[in-house]
């Protein structure tokens, strides 16, 4: 999922692109994230990337949780990839969590991988925190 000001519109050339992505592949600790991933990720753009990675087990949970971050995400974000069912899951929870009016944006094509991107103002603490078990 991609957000931030190339996901408004508001960007500069010298904006990077904040990006998100989500899949059962990444590890639970995300500074265990594979080269050959995290290389995967950067390509995908043609300037600088700021990438988070997420499980998306974790993800899920600290979406239920109503973490700021990940609803802020959604509600300005848009969608490059998705599978249909996770999305559904995703759409419902962040309904739940008072979004109601506003339907998540997406753009790209359907992808059968569990595929998002994002990233964000201090999800290392967020992320990081989940690997450890403590509380950001």
């Amino acid at each position: 999922m991609l957000f931030g000001s190339r996901a408004r519109g508001d960007f500069t050339e010298s904006s990077d692109y904040d990006v998100l992505y989500v899949d059962d592949i990444v590890p639970r600790d995300p500074r265990k994230v594979s080269n050959e991933l995290f290389l995967k990720v950067l390509y995908m753009f043609p300037g600088e990337v700021d990438p988070v990675f997420m499980n998306t087990e974790i993800f899920l949970r600290k979406l239920k949780d109503g973490v700021p971050f990940l609803l802020q995400i959604l509600e300005e974000g848009k969608v490059l990839e998705r599978d249909e069912k996770f999305w559904e899951e995703v759409t419902k929870i962040f309904q739940e969590k008072g979004k109601n009016g506003r339907e998540l944006e997406t753009c790209g094509e359907r992808n059968d991988q569990m595929t998002r991107k994002i990233s964000t103002f201090n999800v290392w603490e967020l992320l990081v925190s989940e690997a450890s078990n403590t509380v950001p």
